[in-house]
Formats: C-alpha cells, sequence, structure tokens
C-alpha cells in the first residue's frame, strides 16, 4: 500500500459511516472493495422511522459523499429497487 493510500477496510468503514449519516437500511446492502473498484449492491431503502424518503437528489448527495470517501476508487452500484 502506498503512502497516503486507505485500505479497503478504510474505505469500507467510510462507504457504511456515509450510509449511516443519511439512515441508510445496511442490512439490505452488500458492500465490498476490492482492488480499485466499491462495489454497493442490494436495495437502498432508508430505515423504518427515517425522517425523510429517498429521492434522486437524496441520492445523488449520498454517493457523491461515497465516491469522496473512496477517493479516486471506482464505484459500481447495482439496486434491485432503484435506477
Amino acid at each position: 500500500m502506498k503512502p497516503g493510500e486507505q485500505s479497503n477496510l478504510d474505505v469500507n468503514r467510510d462507504v457504511r459511516r456515509a450510509l449511516v449519516a443519511h439512515w441508510i437500511d445496511l442490512g439490505r446492502l452488500s458492500i465490498h472493495t476490492m482492488k480499485d473498484s466499491v462495489i454497493v449492491r442490494g436495495s437502498l431503502m432508508k430505515l423504518p422511522g427515517a425522517d425523510s424518503p429517498l429521492t434522486s437528489a437524496s441520492v445523488d448527495i449520498i454517493f457523491k459523499k461515497i465516491g469522496t470517501a473512496a477517493g479516486t476508487r471506482r464505484l459500481q452500484l447495482d439496486f434491485d429497487n432503484w435506477v
């Protein structure tokens, strides 16, 4: 690992932290980091009782934050309930 480069575990932690900050249900997602990619799969849903529903604008904000958390890694999203 090069100096200043995050390990896969650190990237996974940052991605999960960004999702939790927006009340996303992590139990419905699978998050993997390998080589130069972050892969998020599953159902993108908020936790029960969350104050606001998911909108295209809120999803865009969430994944911009995840892109920042992942650094220069590639972000691959595969949701079964969101296009």
